[in-house]
């Protein structure tokens, strides 16, 4: 999902939809939907995927740079 973005910083809209069509995301590849009301931190221990914020703040830090300045 990062491919395109991985030398820029991102705006904080832009991570929230991003980390919204991560949780979608697997969400389906576990077969539950929202009304299953599990919670977030039990999908990403489930999948053992890593958060979409946490992987561009690591991008972010590694590269040192922003394409927005």
């Amino acid at each position: 999902m990062t491919y395109g973005a991985e030398t820029c910083t991102l705006p904080v809209d832009l991570i929230h939809k991003f980390k919204v069509a991560q949780r979608a995301m697997e969400r389906a590849i576990l077969g539950v939907s929202l009304r299953d009301r599990i919670q977030n931190d039990e999908i990403r221990r489930r999948t053992k995927v890593t958060d979409i914020a946490q992987k561009d703040k690591q991008v972010e830090v590694a590269v040192g740079q922003s394409c927005l300045s």
